[in-house]
């Protein structure tokens, strides 16, 4: 077995998952969370005030667009745990969106800061290490299922 826990044969065990993907994840998942809040009440905010001005339509961005983060972040963290490469680039760029949209609300962008120490970790090499193992370890199980069965079995 190898340092990153292949053992060599064909249906080999999945790569172990180092710290920094583990850290890494909770913290984008904490991280997500936290720059959600100020998007959150701004859209409260605004919500309410739609109520007494009818201004629907900056209620409706607002509400709009911290639902797209929100969905960006979840699919960003599910697919890291996944061992899809892309999340990293995808949790970066949602990062920058939240604290670009936590600026506007006037907020200080703390979740984002978060969100941005987690995509370090997720690009230390040990990270991109598991990241490219997986990729290969799938590309193996998905080759070996495409084999066809051994001649000479009983079906034969």
């Amino acid at each position: 077995m190898d340092a990153q826990g292949d053992v060599g044969v064909a249906g080999s065990a999945r790569p172990l998952t180092p710290w920094t993907i583990v850290v890494g994840l909770l913290v984008a998942g904490l991280g997500a969370v936290v720059a959600m809040f100020p998007l959150a009440a701004a859209a409260t905010i605004l919500a309410v005030f739609a109520l007494v001005v009818p201004d629907y339509g900056a209620a409706i961005v607002i509400v709009l667009a911290w639902l797209a983060c929100a969905a960006g972040f979840v699919v960003a963290i599910v697919a890291g745990v996944r061992g899809r490469a892309w999340s990293r680039i995808l949790l970066a760029v949602m990062a920058v969106v939240a604290g670009v949209l936590s600026v506007l609300a006037s907020q200080v962008p703390v979740g984002s800061i978060i969100v941005v120490v987690a995509v370090v970790l997720l690009w230390l090499v040990p990270s991109r290490w598991w990241f490219a193992a997986r990729a290969d370890h799938a590309a193996r199980t998905k080759a070996g299922a495409a084999l066809p069965p051994a001649a000479g079995g009983f079906d034969a």
